[in-house]
């Protein structure tokens, strides 16, 4: 379980941050992306078409919903955010990337998968 910030391969400008009860964030995305959600109608959100940037295990899911609070004014629709940026915010670097330097990210994308 935790906090998990995908990014569009062909896209790599849109970011998708969220929250899984799984303990693989891969595991979230293997059936259908996240084409089962809201999400900007022309970008590819397909399983092959996303990378892990971060995975916060030890963040929760009310850590989720602040962050999507604190990150509103980079929205692109729904859950996905304007990497470029997003990036600069000091927010987003403390407690996005500076928590992840500190916790290893162990999801691994499953190989030989493809959909």
């Amino acid at each position: 379980m935790g906090l998990y910030v995908f990014y569009i391969i062909d896209n790599p400008n849109i970011i998708k941050i969220g929250y899984t009860h799984n303990s693989d964030p891969y595991m979230r995305i293997l059936k259908n992306g996240f084409n089962d959600i809201l999400h900007p109608l022309n970008i590819n959100v397909d399983y092959n078409n996303l990378k892990l940037m971060y995975w916060l295990q030890t963040l929760d899911i009310q850590i989720e919903k602040y962050f999507h609070r604190i990150f509103r004014k980079y929205r692109i629709i729904g859950e996905f955010y304007n990497y470029e940026k997003i990036k600069n915010d000091k927010f987003f670097i403390d407690n996005i990337i500076g928590v992840s330097k500190i916790k290893s990210i162990s999801a691994v994308k499953p190989s030989g998968i493809t959909m």
